[in-house]
């Protein structure tokens, strides 16, 4: 994780869990993130020598610097209102994440990994009311596995 102490210099650091994650993203978003990073060149290019990304960043500034918390609240505030949306927290997307992934069929397992959590444990704790229980369902699905001719 990257992090600034106050008065500091920007810094990477072990994560929350001390692990490496894996992101699986849609192919739409990979192709945005290309986009991206391509019209990222064409800044580096345009404000060379100021530009600096020593991190080799995704999301800089124009100069490829990391953001700063404060400023992307800031400027996320600024995209939502143009949306006429209610304002919701870059860390409410998780919640709506998990909302989606359900709505797509998945389990509570699939947000859990999506989501990066440790455990399902979390995940349960936090959207299970997400996930309906379906044993009955379920048990036809058993009954009918068990006995074909019904």
């Amino acid at each position: 994780s990257l992090s600034k102490p106050r008065g500091g210099d920007w810094r990477f650091g072990d994560t929350k869990t001390h692990r490496v994650r894996t992101v699986d993203m849609a192919a739409d978003l990979v192709d945005a993130l290309v986009k991206h990073r391509e019209a990222q060149e064409l800044e580096q290019i345009w404000n060379a020598p100021h530009f600096n990304n020593q991190f080799n960043l995704v999301f800089t500034t124009e100069l490829g610097t990391p953001i700063d918390g404060h400023n992307l609240s800031r400027e996320w505030r600024k995209i939502v209102k143009k949306t006429g949306l209610p304002y919701k927290s870059i860390h409410n997307l998780r919640h709506g994440t998990a909302s989606l992934v359900q709505h797509a069929g998945g389990t509570l397992l699939d947000a859990s990994r999506i989501l990066g959590h440790s455990g399902i444990g979390i995940t349960a704790r936090l959207y299970s009311h997400l996930f309906p229980e379906n044993r009955r369902t379920l048990m036809d699905g058993v009954a009918k596995a068990v006995s074909p001719d019904r």
